[in-house]
């Protein structure tokens, strides 16, 4: 089988149909479909019940709660296909998505295809295209400093999106390195630290320009609701557990410079993310980093690096 789509489902029965209706309507036949139902308190384990009526192809996993993190681990265990393909249960994907990503691996081989997408409002109505490809093109990291320029360049300041959804991964690299979600409850952006520990194993990035995934944009969905008080320690952790990683893969250049790395992860969700974080709440969560022995030796390094500092520093009072 070619891809597994994981789907995992919560709390979604207005919006759950749609989402599987595209899956189904998909031109290409040559998938499954795995939702799983994350102990969901609403009619939305009843309606992937109805699925499985509808097509042979759906599997349904009922589970206690374990958050995004652990239902998307879930699906991962039991995907039989060679590509894997995450779909947030509130969205939907174009009838042709697998079609013209199947074709296009038949030209062009990689170890990761990512694609644009379309914000949608709750009027339907197309807000923002995510346009982080404009055209076809596959990158080959040949070196470690051009793997760890792309990510400084492209990754860190999100011209290359991090979300799951964007994205088609190879399951034997998955399961290679032994790949899974780390919890909400630990970490902030568990998409990001996936995209990041995926692409340290991946040896090329296929870009396709096609606009395929529809993201709708809820006001009571978990990015707008996440818990702001413990942002930044989470998002320190996600720089260790990513340090972490290029030192068990022994990779010189990012252990060197990975400083840099973790000042352009703290800058982006200080100036998008977090701009409107109360000041005592900011100043409770530096507190709470800058006991971090890593974060105190990233922070000095970056503050001998002034152009750096100068061109990317947007906030600088979190230093």
């Amino acid at each position: 089988m070619k891809f597994s789509v994981i789907v995992p489902v919560y709390n979604v029965e207005r919006y759950l149909r749609r989402c599987l209706n595209s899956i189904l309507a998909q031109s290409c036949q040559d998938y499954e479909m795995i939702l799983i139902d994350d102990g969901s308190l609403d009619r939305s384990g009843e309606i992937c019940d109805q699925y499985v009526e509808i097509s042979e192809r759906v599997k349904v996993i009922h589970q206690e709660n374990q958050g995004l993190s652990g239902a998307r681990n879930t699906g991962l265990a039991i995907a039989s296909g060679d590509w894997i393909v995450f779909v947030d249960s509130d969205d939907w994907i174009d009838p042709d998505m697998l079609e013209i990503i199947s074709m296009h691996m038949q030209k062009t081989e990689a170890d990761i295809y990512s694609f644009n997408a379309r914000k949608v409002d709750e009027n339907d109505q197309v807000t923002e295209k995510l346009l982080y490809a404009v055209e076809n093109e596959t990158i080959t990291f040949r070196k470690e400093e051009q793997r760890f320029q792309f990510y400084f360049d492209q990754l860190m300041q999100y011209k290359t999106g991090w979300e799951a959804w964007g994205s088609i991964y190879k399951k034997s690299i998955i399961e290679q390195h032994g790949l899974r979600f780390i919890s909400t409850r630990e970490i902030f952006a568990e998409d990001y630290l996936f995209t990041f520990q995926y692409m340290l194993c991946a040896d090329s990035i296929a870009r396709m320009c096609n606009i395929f995934y529809n993201y709708f944009q809820r006001s009571d969905s978990l990015l707008h609701s996440t818990e702001k008080e413990q942002i930044l320690p989470k998002l320190y952790r996600i720089g260790e557990i990513g340090y972490r990683t290029v030192c068990r893969k022994h990779m010189r250049y990012f252990r060197k410079y990975y400083h840099r790395l973790y000042f352009m992860l703290m800058n982006y969700h200080l100036q998008f993310a977090l701009s409107g974080l109360p000041q005592e709440v900011l100043e409770r969560n530096l507190e709470e980093i800058a006991g971090h022995r890593l974060h105190r030796r990233w922070i000095r390094r970056i503050m001998k690096e002034r152009d750096l500092y100068q061109k990317y520093m947007e906030i600088r009072t979190w230093l």
